[in-house]
């Protein structure tokens, strides 16, 4: 049994249900049995794979992108480059590497920084990128950052953050929220609830209405760092560029699918996101917005001439892994199409990967 349960279950007696933005909350960041606090969740040897582990491909047109904004910047000789969930490391490791051989100055002109929570991972991150010869500064939120111009990235860090469920039932909307069954069993409950989804939208009995408060408050900081300090930001995450109705809220435990109510603190959750919002929140921050899939952005980078560069001097076997890498990460029916990225730019800085 997870050792977070009892404690979840006493809190609920206690206070009453929870909401599912709570739920999240408290399975994945409880300091003591939360999920991202003592788990080592990915790899194969975790519970999910993400783009940085399947090929260093994808790193290195994260680092082309981010050598296009620093370019775009005027080269500036301070500047700061920010990961959000930055995992084991991997992503850093390889944008990093991709610098230092293309452009060495702008490795010089850098403060590296990894917004992170996870005492566990932050090890990860340091044994990974120790190598590397570059000075890591570690913070726990956005706001410890200072001043400088910046290049921000985050993959697949937007969805972990707690979202809230709406349900349309009887000609009105309920927020879904975690309580006990007659045995002590987590279930699910219906409280009253009052939002005003997109006017576009009628909702019909059964509809499932997903709100994300925290990724827009994050997205929000971002854009003021960029307007007030210059920049760009690059986030990377599944879900959706129109919002809609949908339940995607979801638990993931060794590669497989689970219960999300089951196995709490010890299965990844998490929720698509719905870029509606986000990209509402960067126009009206007057920066530069522009979405994509993945597919169009890592096809628009180089990715397919960097893995015929890569796969020249290998065998025949390795240069199919390097092409079955580069189809999962890009096509349309596996990542290329489900992931959408994003990017917030200062006014008037026209990026490469979104053409």
């Amino acid at each position: 049994m997870s050792p977070l349960l009892p404690r979840l279950v006493s809190q609920i007696q206690e206070n009453g249900p929870m909401t599912v933005g709570q739920f999240m909350q408290i399975a994945l960041t409880d300091p003591s049995d939360g999920y991202y606090t003592n788990q080592n969740p990915f790899g194969r040897s975790g519970d999910f794979i993400t783009a940085p582990e399947i090929s260093q491909l994808f790193g290195e047109m994260i680092g082309i992108w981010a050598i296009d904004v620093w370019q775009k910047m005027g080269a500036p000789t301070k500047f700061q480059l920010i990961e959000a969930g930055p995992g084991r490391g991997t992503l850093m490791a390889d944008v990093l590497r991709t610098i230092k051989k293309l452009a060495p100055p702008m490795l010089e002109a850098a403060t590296v920084g990894l917004i992170e929570i996870s005492p566990a991972l932050k090890e990860k991150q340091k044994q990974l990128l120790s190598s590397l010869d570059v000075t890591i500064n570690w913070h726990d939120q956005l706001d410890d950052i200072d001043g400088q111009p910046i290049i921000f990235l985050t993959n697949e860090f937007l969805d972990a953050l707690p979202i809230r469920q709406f349900l349309f039932q009887e000609e009105k909307w309920h927020e879904r929220a975690i309580g006990l069954s007659s045995d002590g069993a987590l279930d699910w409950r219906l409280i009253p609830a009052t939002i005003t989804v997109p006017s576009r939208l009628t909702p019909k009995a059964g509809d499932i209405f997903e709100i994300c408060t925290p990724a827009q408050t994050f997205c929000a900081s971002v854009c003021e760092a960029i307007k007030n300090q210059d920049g760009a930001a690059l986030f990377i995450d599944y879900g959706h560029l129109e919002s809609g109705f949908g339940d995607t809220f979801q638990a993931v435990k060794e590669h497989q699918y689970v219960n999300v109510l089951e196995a709490v603190g010890q299965a990844d959750l998490t929720a698509h996101i719905d870029f509606d919002p986000l990209v509402k929140i960067g126009k009206n921050a007057d920066l530069t917005v522009k979405t994509t899939t993945q597919g169009a952005f890592l096809l628009a980078m180089g990715i397919l001439e960097r893995a015929g560069q890569l796969g020249s001097t290998l065998d025949v076997e390795r240069q199919k892994n390097i092409q079955n890498d580069v189809e999962r990460l890009a096509a349309p029916d596996k990542m290329g199409n489900l992931f959408k990225v994003m990017t917030f730019a200062a006014r008037g800085m026209d990026l490469h990967g979104f053409n």
